[in-house]
């Protein structure tokens, strides 16, 4: 679910298929192609990647540990959470941190969170408000980010601005699964812990392609963080960075690639909370900075170049007038 200040677009936010799934664990663990086991070690597993990749990590690294065995641990219901659990990961601790964390911190907000459960997605901040009674969408906006678990999201033309957390996201986080970000703009996300602050926070072996977007205002433009022996990983171009330092750009436990940032002010039109605008202007540094995509237009209809786009959501737009002519 992703919210803007500006119309966006979110694509397959689906989780993973047994497939997937399947070929996931057999990376870990290539024996098991032909085992009948297999496939109920996925069935125990809800095909979620983080489960997958847990017990594959732990079968990889214990050669004692027969898959037999290590099914029969998680057909016990009362033996299954330590078996989903390899080092510092913990599964069922995991998915249960975000609700018990935020029922304890807001418990008002973590009600809401629940009622949004009758939303299928993508929907955006007004059908939020519809579903809390809430007057105000910009009280909806301030609840919101994107948050992706397990899926495979990919995001093109969005702004996420503006938007706090009582973490450290803010903007966008990733547990799992793969996203791709094409044409964003992330900007001034806030969050109420000091130096912690995320523009993409990527964890659990998340995995994250991105191109031509503009990332500002953040403690951490881009942090990344592990899974046992699984790596989070982040591999950008073409990015503006701006009001981040640059050790801080991309940075945190995993594999990074940096390429093509590009220097600059974003100079938006106006980034005040009480009339934001997140539009770039004339001399902005994301003018004609980016590599060319097959992205037709920006987040307001516009006609994106072929040759060399701007970065961001928005493609700035010089209007010409010309004068009129009567008879």
């Amino acid at each position: 679910m992703a919210n803007t200040r500006q119309p966006g677009h979110v694509i397959d936010l689906s989780g993973f298929n047994r497939d997937e799934a399947r070929a996931l664990l057999l990376d870990d663990v290539p024996q098991l192609a032909n085992d009948p086991v297999l496939e109920k070690l996925l069935e125990h597993c809800a095909d979620l990647p983080l489960a997958v990749r847990v017990a594959g990590s732990t079968l990889a690294n214990n050669p004692a540990l027969s898959p037999q065995n290590y099914l029969a641990r998680l057909e016990d219901a009362q033996r299954r959470p330590n078996a989903l659990r390899y080092e510092d990961t913990d599964v069922y601790a995991i998915l249960g941190v975000g609700d018990d964390a935020l029922s304890a911190a807001h418990p008002e907000l973590s009600r809401r969170w629940r009622m949004l459960g009758v939303c299928s997605a993508p929907f955006e901040a007004a059908t939020a408000a519809a579903v809390w009674d809430e007057l105000d969408e910009d009280v909806v906006v301030d609840a919101l980010g994107l948050y992706s678990f397990a899926a495979t999201p990919t995001l093109t033309n969005n702004v996420f601005a503006q938007n706090r957390d009582s973490e450290g996201g803010g903007g966008i986080v990733a547990d799992g699964g793969s996203i791709s970000l094409l044409h964003n703009t992330i900007a001034d996300n806030r969050s109420t812990r000091t130096g912690t602050l995320y523009g993409v926070w990527l964890r659990f072996g998340a995995e994250m392609t991105a191109a031509n977007n503009i990332i500002a205002n953040h403690a951490y433009g881009v942090y990344l963080m592990g899974l046992g022996t699984r790596a989070t990983r982040a591999t950008l171009t073409h990015t503006l960075f701006h009001g981040t330092d640059a050790e801080r750009r991309v940075a945190g436990d995993g594999v990074i690639g940096n390429a093509q940032v590009v220097a600059g002010d974003r100079l938006f039109v106006s980034t005040s909370t009480a009339a934001p605008d997140y539009h770039i202007r004339a001399n902005s540094a994301a003018r004609e900075a980016g590599q060319g995509s097959n992205l037709a237009s920006d987040v307001d209809g516009r006609i994106r170049p072929l040759g060399l786009p701007d970065l961001g959501a928005d493609e700035y737009a010089v209007h010409t007038f010309l004068p009129g002519i009567t008879r």
